[in-house]
């Protein structure tokens, strides 16, 4: 009997050890897929932090590009517009140039018309009653001419400075 209980025994005990045998299989075997989750998701987790350094790292360099890109419009356009102020400097002076020489100009030409229209007058007084018809019609040629050439250079003048009094250049 006492080795039967003895046998009992051993077999028990192999019983209770082979339950914990397959109860530490059953644990490594869920620690194992454990560990596994654990590192795929270390694993994803790196690659995620990879992909945001690399998406970051293209957004800065996307904003450098486009800062640089609009300092050099900026540029540009600074450029320009100095360009612009020089051109419309120039032109500005030009112009000034011009009314200048047109007020110039047409007392120049207005002088010569007003003695000849003058020495007519002289003329026609003195010589007077002595001309014939065809004279006479020359004459009043010879004043119809120089009203209408005084007449043509008094508009150019004044063309002149409209043009420069109520024409603003654009600033």
């Amino acid at each position: 009997k006492s080795h039967r209980l003895t046998q009992l025994e051993a077999v028990h005990q192999l019983n209770i050890k082979n339950k914990e045998n397959r109860g530490l299989v059953a644990a490594s075997v869920r620690d194992k897929a454990m560990i596994e989750q654990q590192t795929l998701f270390t694993v994803i987790s790196v690659i995620a932090m990879v992909l945001m350094t690399v998406l970051s790292i293209a957004l800065i360099q996307v904003v450098r590009k486009n800062r640089a890109y609009s300092q050099t419009l900026e540029d540009e356009v600074a450029r320009r517009t100095q360009d612009l102020q020089q051109s419309k400097d120039k032109l500005q002076q030009s112009y000034d140039e011009l009314e200048r020489f047109s007020h110039i100009a047409s007392h120049d030409l207005k002088e010569p018309l007003r003695n000849i229209a003058s020495f007519t007058q002289l003329i026609e007084r003195k010589v007077g009653q002595q001309l014939d018809d065809n004279v006479r019609e020359y004459f009043s040629f010879i004043r119809h001419n120089t009203d209408q050439m005084q007449t043509l250079i008094r508009d150019v003048l004044e063309y002149s400075r409209v043009d420069h009094t109520n024409l603003q250049l654009a600033e």
